[in-house]
């Protein structure tokens, strides 16, 4: 039921004028029937204001209960709901509607410039610092959608589709009203122009929001802290923005944090993301990016489960013809300290990157791979993160990093065997194979070299991963989905059978996909029949190994082959973490530990393997 309003009594404006309250013309300020004047002082009301029951309590961002009240502001055409607290703006609060329990004080100026979108509609120049893959930014953004919407581009009338669903959304929301939801506090922040700010959100000590989003929910509450500029941007759920960082034309998804001083422009990062003192630019950062170092630059590319070394450096600038290039760097990819590499350039999933690298490298077929230098050349390990103790460590934790705990709109896949990598170290074994028909010292393979001796090393991983991955795969569940079958892709971090990924682009071409709201349901779809469909590709690929339709027996010969060949897998992943807790790595534990008492083995495992 809509709240009603009434006039001001004459008795009620006199005790408003006598606590140095004014007003323009006092016929244009309306409150509600259970108005009581008490709690206002020294406010001034200009154009159409509505006033609620100014009374009650409302809590403060540190956690303090205050008395509803206003005090020392003057409110522009503004609907104030009841049980508010304003205090200290300096300037004004204009073309705002403040619903219950907000908090605000000590605000320079808040307002509303004619009508915003409030950051929907902004467009975000990602991937390609030139442009040509511009995401548009909407306050229910999903990895997914930006995904297709920048990779895609050979689909031309998908983008267009996909560009009007956001633009249709982004007219949906405007309005000449911005909004300070239900338990929002807003404290110490100079400008707030053209901001949306959402339900028991915590804006505190910022800087300058100018035309954005804060998205927020009394189960995931979006945090804007001290010295933060942000310009033209939407924060998910959430979200954490804090400590100086600075945005420029940026989305900040589900519990992602940037902090420390972070500066970024044109770029979006996804859930779980942590950006801290470096820069970025132009970059898609899919779930779980993580970069910390204050000397660090990502830039002009695609991430996901992504680590950056200190110094890690990208450049897109060949002098010759602009910023134009970029770089993919699949799931799971990692740089060292100090590392570089000149675009544009692709990694396959899970590398790492060691050193300098000059030559344009292409190493998406090989996944698991290090990339290292040795005298100034690029030199391939395939598959030698199979092995790693730190890769399996990584594929571990990120579950347990999924700090989201409102929606969570972004599909992430965690599986570590899936008929994505499956399908890239088939295709891996294949390429091994061909280049050891031909015997050489070293290969030359896609702009990197590669060595006979980690050429064979890299085989016989390959298959082994390949053999565990279709064995776990068919483990998994009874369900079978014929449409798995074929290639996988990785759509901004959720693994999906490439042929339903097409069929829903065919969809949205065609107009049957009439909302984000409804394409978002499409992606829900396709992540919740993940096991099934993973099934129907294992089922494929043996079927095509046998060359014919696999017996039962041949399925459980399939599985226990495979299960041997993960426990296989697992023990070198021991095996390779053994050989980090041995001989000179423990040398700096156990400071005041004599030798012969072995308290610095002690030392060493009680923070080592926790």
């Amino acid at each position: 039921m809509m709240k009603s309003y009434r006039q001001l009594y004459d008795g009620e404006i006199e005790r408003l004028i006598a606590a140095g309250n004014g007003s323009d013309d006092w016929t244009r300020v309306s409150v509600a029937e259970d108005f009581t004047p008490e709690h206002i002082e020294r406010c001034r009301f200009s154009g159409r204001v509505r006033l609620g029951r100014i009374d009650g309590s409302v809590v403060s961002p540190a956690g303090v209960e205050r008395r509803a009240r206003l005090q020392g502001c003057e409110f522009i055409d503004c609907d104030l709901a009841d049980r508010v607290f304003v205090s200290g703006v300096r300037s004004y609060i204009a073309n705002y509607n403040i619903c219950s329990g907000a908090y605000i004080s000590d605000v320079g100026v808040m307002q509303t410039t004619g009508e915003s979108s409030f950051g929907n509609g902004v467009q975000a120049a990602v991937i390609n610092e030139a442009g040509g893959r511009e995401v548009t930014l909407t306050d229910v953004l999903t990895s997914q959608t930006a995904y297709l919407t920048a990779v895609y581009r050979h689909r031309s009338k998908l983008v267009e589709k996909l560009c009007a669903l956001s633009g249709d959304h982004a007219r949906s929301v405007a309005s000449v009203r911005g909004t300070v939801g239900e338990g929002a506090c807003i404290e110490g922040c100079g400008e707030i122009t053209n901001v949306r700010i959402g339900p028991e959100a915590r804006l505190t000590g910022a800087v300058q929001l100018v035309n954005g989003t804060v998205n927020s929910s009394p189960e995931a509450r979006t945090r804007v802290g001290a010295g933060v500029m942000a310009r033209d941007f939407v924060f998910a759920e959430g979200a954490r923005v804090d400590t100086g960082a600075c945005l420029e034309r940026c989305y900040v998804g589900e519990g992602v944090r940037t902090e420390s001083g972070f500066a970024a422009a044109d770029s979006i990062f996804f859930a779980n993301s942590f950006m801290a003192n470096g820069e970025a630019c132009s970059i898609f950062a899919g779930p779980f990016t993580v970069s910390h170092h204050r000397s660090t630059l990502l830039i002009a590319g695609m991430f996901s489960f992504f680590n950056a070394g200190s110094g890690s450096n990208q450049s897109n600038h060949l002098f010759r013809s602009g910023p134009v290039h970029q770089g993919l760097h699949e799931r799971g990819c990692k740089t060292g300290s100090d590392s570089y590499i000149m675009l544009p350039a692709r990694e396959g999933a899970f590398t790492t990157v060691i050193g300098r690298h000059f030559s344009h490298h292409d190493t998406g077929d090989f996944p698991f791979s290090h990339l290292i230098q040795e005298e100034g050349r690029s030199f391939l390990m395939p598959g030698a993160g199979l092995r790693s103790h730190g890769m399996v460590r990584d594929m571990a934790k990120w579950p347990r990093r999924d700090v989201r705990t409102g929606p969570r709109r972004d599909m992430i896949s965690f599986e570590a065997y899936n008929p994505y990598l499956g399908e890239r170290m088939m295709r891996a074994v294949e390429r091994c194979e061909a280049l050891l028909e031909t015997d050489m010292e070293v290969y030359a393979v896609d702009r990197v070299r590669i060595r006979k001796t980690m050429l064979r090393r890299g085989l016989d991983l390959y298959r082994r991963a390949c053999k565990a991955t279709l064995g776990f795969i068919l483990s998994n569940g009874d369900g079978c989905n014929a449409n798995g079958d074929g290639c996988w892709v990785d759509i901004g971090g959720m693994y999906a059978p490439q042929g339903l990924v097409e069929r829903l682009c065919d969809d949205v071409e065609r107009g049957s996909v009439g909302s984000l709201a409804e394409l978002q349901a499409r992606f829900e779809a396709l992540h919740e029949g993940y096991v099934p469909c993973a099934r129907g590709w294992a089922m494929g690929r043996l079927r095509a190994a046998l060359g014919r339709e696999p017996s039962a027996e041949e399925v459980e010969t399939a599985v226990r082959e495979g299960i041997a060949e993960m426990e296989h897998l697992a023990r070198l992943a021991e095996e390779d973490g053994a050989r980090d807790s041995e001989g000179a790595m423990t040398v700096s534990y156990g400071a005041d530990a004599s030798a012969d008492c072995g308290a610095t083995a002690k030392d060493f495992i009680a923070v080592r393997r926790r």
